[in-house]
């Protein structure tokens, strides 16, 4: 065993029914050599999907399998590392106690992945695997991750991302919520319609129903295609048609799960998740138009470990492009005014740009800004009377790829003020900020406050000339424009905020 390389990463994924850690060792030209890879069984799904929590059993039984890894790391002289928990650990309502456990006992820092960056993370891997093969600009996608405790979902039209999801199903959720054997009249009575249904409102509410490529990932996936080809493939990219997974659902459907373990050496957790998942598979077929499943070969560790080069490079992040593709279809379901929005946002963006030396703010909260602009309207799909507020609830819970509940909430928050009262102490979505998203929030909304004053007749005429500022004022001068009547009264009545937050007076001129 090599010890202590130079530039080693551990990353440590605890699932639902898996604790795995992979240590790899890195050059400074992005190559990686995997040094170890260990898995250890575990049974947090057994417990939070039937009882909402960890018990203290295998509380203790984690802090064991997270202490052992931890003594690997040291013998690999690992000084970085990341280590995340998703769905089972992200569901507990006791989480917060496991996690401080954890860190207490092994001294691993272990944090809940969040469901948007573990689909960022994976599309942009999705991606960057598949475009030698395939022109993901010339064909409608679904992209679904297949999880032991939950499924993510992703429509790609011609190359941008639209529509997210996150689905409370798992190839072995189901089996740890009926606590019962999975039998051919369970699969018909219970997971059947639970899944048909679940296949065909994701199918309704996105572009589905277009896509000629579904694109599938996750362990027992995988596990199909080297049952079907009667070894474990070592291909990036697997291809199933259609008539060989058929084939194959037949085979599993009629094999209990000792048969499934003997005849093909596969793990039970697998084993049992095998019939779920073809069951999951079938749905989707019968939804698109796709001949074949595409599988590439990529898992947790994976897009984690490339996420961390990039963070360690200083490189700039890819995927706001996407960001925004699915803030979009997001504004086309609620049927915002795409021409009115872009405008506004861009203004805001020129402002912001403008005033980096007053805000202080950097591109994440940019990115904020421009999100928070484009859907500040949707609301309006509820009601036009304070569409605002239905615009905070809106963005609250819908799906942005990549954006944490926190930074979406910001956005909502933000969204949300822009019109009507200012944040106000009786405001409990305001309240419930920290005080440095509370500053982080008036100043966004100022600055979009500003923007929707500027753009006065969604015609999208507005120029900004010339902007400058002294200790007492903001002096912004407007190209082609000479009755600033409106924009003057808009701007005493909307822009209060910008003025209390930034002790700067508007003041506009014409040319």
């Amino acid at each position: 065993m090599s010890k202590k390389p130079q530039t080693a990463l551990a990353i440590i994924d605890i699932g639902a029914h898996s604790a795995r850690m992979e240590i790899v060792q890195f050059s400074q030209d992005g190559e990686i050599q995997v040094l170890d890879n260990l898995s250890q069984p575990i049974f947090l799904g057994t417990d939070v999907f039937r009882n909402g929590k960890i018990s203290a059993s295998n509380m203790r039984h984690c802090t064991r399998v997270i202490r052992d890894f931890g003594t690997v790391m040291k013998e690999y002289g690992v000084e970085q590392y990341r280590a995340v928990a998703t769905s089972a650990v992200r569901e507990a309502i006791n989480r917060d106690i496991f996690l401080n456990k954890i860190r207490t006992d092994t001294g691993i820092n272990l944090t809940v992945l969040d469901p948007s960056e573990e689909l960022k993370l994976l599309y942009l891997s999705v991606k960057k695997l598949l475009e030698k093969n395939i022109n993901l600009k010339v064909h409608n996608a679904v992209l679904f991750s297949i999880g032991t405790g939950s499924t993510h979902f992703a429509s790609i039209e011609k190359g941008n991302l639209k529509n997210i999801q996150f689905l409370k199903f798992g190839t072995l959720r189901l089996i740890d919520e009926l606590s019962t054997e999975i039998t051919p009249q369970k699969i018909k009575d219970v997971i059947d319609p639970f899944v048909s249904t679940m296949v065909d409102d994701v199918a309704r509410m996105s572009p589905a129903k277009k896509s000629d490529l579904l694109i599938l990932v996750g362990a027992t996936v995988r596990s199909l295609v080297d049952i079907e080809q009667g070894k474990k493939s070592e291909k990036n990219i697997a291809v199933l048609s259609r008539e060989k997974f058929y084939a194959l659902f037949q085979k599993i459907a009629a094999s209990s799960i000792d048969d499934l373990v003997k005849t093909y050496g596969i793990s039970d957790p697998i084993a049992c998740g095998l019939t779920p998942c073809c069951n999951l598979i079938d749905n989707l077929l019968k939804n698109i138009s796709a001949e074949s499943i595409i599988v590439p070969s990529i898992n947790t560790r994976d897009i984690l470990i490339k996420a961390e080069l990039q963070r360690l490079s200083n490189t700039p992040d890819p995927f706001e492009k996407e960001i925004i593709s699915s803030v979009e279809f997001i504004g086309e379901k609620y049927r915002y005014n795409p021409e009115h929005a872009r405008t506004v946002a861009d203004l805001a963006l020129l402002l912001f740009d403008k005033m980096m030396d007053i805000h202080n703010l950097g591109q994440r909260e940019r990115l904020m800004l421009e999100i928070a602009t484009l859907l500040r309207d949707i609301g309006k799909f509820i009601n036009s009377r304070q569409h605002h507020k239905h615009s905070f609830y809106i963005i609250n819970n819908s799906a942005i790829p990549g954006f944490t509940d926190e930074e979406r909430n910001i956005v909502a928050t933000v969204a949300r003020y822009h019109r009507k009262a200012a944040p106000s102490t009786s405001h409990i979505e305001y309240m419930s900020l920290s005080s440095e998203n509370k500053v982080l929030v008036c100043k966004l909304a100022s600055l979009l406050r500003l923007a929707g004053s500027l753009e006065r007749t969604h015609t999208g005429k507005v120029a900004i000339k010339k902007l400058f500022h002294d200790e007492e004022s903001l002096t912004i001068q407007l190209n082609g424009s000479t009755d600033l009547t409106k924009e003057q009264w808009l701007i005493k009545t909307q822009c209060g905020l910008f003025t209390d937050t930034f002790g700067l007076k508007i003041i506009l001129n014409g040319q």
